[in-house]
């Protein structure tokens, strides 16, 4: 039956990309080397850019985790080194993610438009190569959709890690603690307005 069965289909993977890859495995604790000309290269409006900038840590977690952090310059920081070590990595990948959604915002724009351009010309007249070239762009609009949201899952994923990190040492039962973190991401604080409504739902938290 294996004979019966046709190969695979699958795109390859460029040696190019195998090289960019590795290099950035081999260093995993060191941050992302962004140029100044790659920011330039994805500009998004400024409301929108604050949005996707690394998000502080609100006031009211600050107060209730003080036992646990130390005060440092333009902050707070954990007390506990592993903890720093984690708050550190997940930071970078944060960055790194909004970068990467930058940049495909951008990249899906352009696509969009090269898109209609096409369909524009090729209603005037049509032949193979244009009906490839637009089954193409079609293809590359579609994937760097797909890469929205991969990317934006992958933001949201750091953020619900740090808030698991800094509400370690809260004394609320796990139930309230899952609930927090749970709370939609809107940018800008970890947890955003919703945790104060929710705080006092659950009535008072004491510092651990």
């Amino acid at each position: 039956m294996r004979g019966m069965c046709g190969p695979s289909v699958s795109f390859p993977m460029h040696p190019g990309v195998q090289d960019i890859i590795t290099k950035e495995w081999l260093v995993p604790d060191v941050e992302l080397k962004v140029a100044r000309a790659m920011k330039k290269l994805y500009p998004v409006p400024q409301d929108e850019l604050e949005k996707l900038r690394l998000p502080r840590v609100d006031p009211l977690v600050s107060a209730v985790t003080k036992k646990t952090t130390l005060p440092v310059e333009g902050g707070i920081s954990l007390r506990d080194i592993q903890d720093r070590k984690v708050e550190s990595a997940l930071k970078s990948l944060f960055e790194a993610a909004a970068l990467g959604l930058q940049a495909t915002v951008c990249s899906s724009f352009v696509a969009q438009a090269c898109l209609q351009w096409h369909q524009i010309s090729a209603s005037e007249a049509s032949n193979d190569q244009g009906a490839h070239l637009e089954a193409g762009l079609a293809y590359m609009a579609n994937a760097f959709y797909d890469l929205l949201r991969v990317l934006a899952r992958c933001m949201v994923g750091a953020v619900q890690a740090r808030r698991q990190l800094w509400l370690r040492n809260w004394s609320a039962d796990a139930a309230s603690k899952t609930r927090l973190v749970r709370l939609p991401f809107r940018g800008k604080l970890l947890f955003g307005d919703d945790l104060t409504t929710l705080v006092k739902e659950l009535g008072e938290m004491r510092t651990p």
